[in-house]
Order: C-alpha cells, then sequence, then structure tokens
C-alpha cells in the first residue's frame, strides 16, 4: 500500500510529465520555423525564437491567458504591451536588416548583364558605383545606418531588461 503522501508525489509527476510531453509538441508545432532555420554559428534563430514568443506573449497579455481568465488591469497592462510591441518591431528590423534602406539607398536597378562582366567562366563586377547614388552619399547612408542599428539594438536591450515583468 502506497501511503497517502507518496501517491501525492507519483499523481503530480504524472501529471507534470502528462503536461510536459504536452507542451513540447505544442512548442515543435509553435516554433517549428526557428526550428526549421537554426544554424549554430548565427544569432538569428534566437531573436526569431524572442519575437515569436513575444507575438505569443503579447496576445496572452491582452486577452487574458489560455482561458481570458486573466486579464491584468490596464494601468500595468498597457504599458507592457506597449514595450512588448516595440520589442517586435525592433526585432523585425533586425531579422529583417532593412537600415540601409530606412536610411536612404536606393538599390542599383540596372539589368545583371551591365552590371556583370564575365571573365573565366566567373561573374566580376564592373563597378561598384550606384547610379543613383554618389560615393559621399554612400557614405552617409551607411554611417546612418550603423548608427540606426547600434541605437535599436541599444533600444531593444533596454526593453528586454524589463523582460521579468510580463508574465500572464
Amino acid at each position: 500500500m502506497i501511503p497517502g503522501g507518496m501517491y501525492n508525489i507519483y499523481k503530480y509527476r504524472i501529471r507534470d510529465f502528462y503536461y510536459h510531453c504536452k507542451n513540447f509538441i505544442r512548442n515543435i508545432f509553435r516554433y517549428r520555423s526557428v526550428l526549421w532555420n537554426s544554424w549554430s554559428c548565427s544569432s538569428q534563430p534566437i531573436l526569431l525564437y524572442t519575437r515569436i514568443h513575444l507575438e505569443f506573449l503579447l496576445k496572452s497579455i491582452k486577452f487574458g491567458g489560455k482561458g481570458g481568465n486573466l486579464l491584468e488591469i490596464d494601468e500595468t497592462r498597457i504599458p507592457k504591451e506597449k514595450d512588448i510591441e516595440r520589442a517586435i518591431e525592433l526585432l523585425d528590423n533586425i531579422l529583417n536588416d532593412n537600415y540601409i534602406e530606412r536610411c536612404g539607398y536606393k538599390q542599383d536597378l540596372r539589368p545583371l548583364n551591365e552590371i556583370l562582366v564575365k571573365q573565366n567562366n566567373s561573374n566580376f563586377y564592373k563597378s561598384t558605383d550606384n547610379p543613383n547614388h554618389t560615393k559621399e552619399e554612400l557614405n552617409i547612408i551607411f554611417i546612418n545606418a550603423n548608427k540606426l542599428e547600434k541605437e535599436e539594438m541599444e533600444e531593444l536591450m533596454n526593453i528586454m531588461k524589463k523582460i521579468k515583468e510580463w508574465w500572464v
């Protein structure tokens, strides 16, 4: 005969094992894009996982968790939502790496055969000149893009310092 305390220990271990398996299968489906695109040589999967997880967390905070019965008061919920939404936006910018375009860079739209020249069965660029920008403009664009990227990464890290407050 199992004593009452031992019965509860086994009951909770079995229950926890069941929920861990259930969450594992759900998380494989939920984070499949991260798992598919994960490489050990890049930080991109970490950022992608964080972005996807923040989307699910934001939905839980907005709509009150799984059953809708965990609604938080507006005074504390709304600042969290704004921070999470901004973090998602910053993560999108980092993952898309669109800083140069946001700083005014216009892509060279010449046909590829005008840009590349064949030489020994290899493609070589004819020139690095972009007809849309002067070299001085390109320098300013790249400096501004680098500065913007650093500022947004710093802002993301400052927002992520509040992560312990984000729970449902």
